[in-house]
């Protein structure tokens, strides 16, 4: 694997934008910002589809982001999803198919195309429906970076992917930890690429550059995290690192109550390299609050540990196994092998 490196160009300019409303079949208007500029011949249209409030929520880091593009060649379009911000409608939960229709819908309203023209579903269904190029990029610290590893292995379409240390923000909006990059450019480059058509040399670069942390640091002021850039032009490769994974434990039917069964927890994937010297730990508990509540009505739960094995990926195709040994068997306790 070969070491990777970004600058930040802070030259680009930015677009304003105008307020308007795409109608839908069933009579809801979703409220959306184009940034587009004046007199420009057509251009190609980037749309960001999230439920997140553009007249105050992100007000600002879609300025910064979106009013970039069209200095470039790109519109961008920004919406307010069904029954969130300023659009019509009621937003009953999250990741339904009415959001991936109305998704649709703007699509063919901007594309004057017809509907049945788009691909729509989650990317986890069926990998080989995708066909047009993908740049998957997300935070190592955010709950969604495993989708992107499995759409560097499963895709056959041209596709890049990005995994650095943030949380659930865009880099322009200031990444945390760092380092920063230049998101913006990257954005640029993959779209200038695959909708203008341009060389502009990203495809000839690794297929997949992500962050390896190390030396973490906890502070009031702030989280730092040191570590370096890796890339490799493939996946699956195998990485190690602080990490962690959720598991909804329920006694199979064929099991007493009191009786022991085994279960086979699968950690979040993840990059780091610890330090000489460093010991790793491992907690087990019955919640992760607020992103794991525990189940109504659960009792207490007993860990058996003389069987219990911890297995971590290493370099290569090395795998690290340890034993239990001496660990506390109460749920929720440290686990220090």
């Amino acid at each position: 694997m070969s070491q990777a490196s970004f600058t930040v160009d802070f030259s680009l300019q930015i677009a304003s934008y105008r307020q308007i409303f795409v109608p839908l079949p069933d009579g809801p208007r979703l409220a959306a910002r184009l940034w587009l500029l004046e007199h420009a011949p057509p251009e190609p249209l980037v749309l960001e589809w999230i439920p997140y409030w553009q007249s105050d929520n992100t007000a600002t880091g879609d300025a910064m982001m979106h009013g970039v593009f069209p200095t470039h060649g790109i519109a961008a379009l920004r919406i307010d999803l069904r029954g969130s911000g300023n659009s019509d409608g009621l937003q009953r939960d999250e990741y339904l198919a009415q959001e991936q229709d109305d998704a649709v819908e703007v699509i063919a309203w901007r594309a004057h195309s017809e509907r049945d023209a788009f691909w729509r579903g989650s990317i986890c269904e069926d990998c080989q429906a995708i066909e047009c190029a993908v740049y998957a990029v997300g935070g190592w610290t955010d709950g969604y970076c495993d989708a992107i590893l499995r759409l560097m292995q499963h895709l056959d379409a041209p596709r890049k992917g990005l995994i650095v240390p943030w949380t659930h923000v865009y880099p322009t909006w200031g990444g945390v930890p760092g380092p920063a990059i230049d998101f913006l450019g990257e954005c640029l480059r993959f779209w200038r690429r695959w909708l203008l058509g341009e060389e502009t040399g990203i495809m000839g670069e690794p297929m997949l550059r992500l962050w390896q942390g190390e030396r973490l640091r906890t502070d009031p002021r702030g989280i730092t995290l040191g570590g370096h850039w890796l890339s490799t032009s493939g996946w699956p490769a195998s990485y190690a690192r602080v990490t962690f994974g959720v598991h909804r434990l329920t006694r199979p039917k064929s099991v007493a109550p009191g009786e022991s069964f085994r279960v086979r927890l699968l950690l979040k994937r993840a990059a780091y390299r610890s330090s000489a010297g460093c010991r790793r730990q491992l907690a087990l508990s019955t919640a992760y609050w607020p992103m794991v509540w525990a189940e109504p009505g659960q009792g207490p739960l007993q860990l058996w540990t003389d069987d219990a094995l911890l297995q971590l990926p290493g370099p290569g195709d090395a795998i690290y196994r340890r034993r239990a040994g001496v660990w506390r068997a109460v749920l929720g306790a440290a686990l220090s092998p």
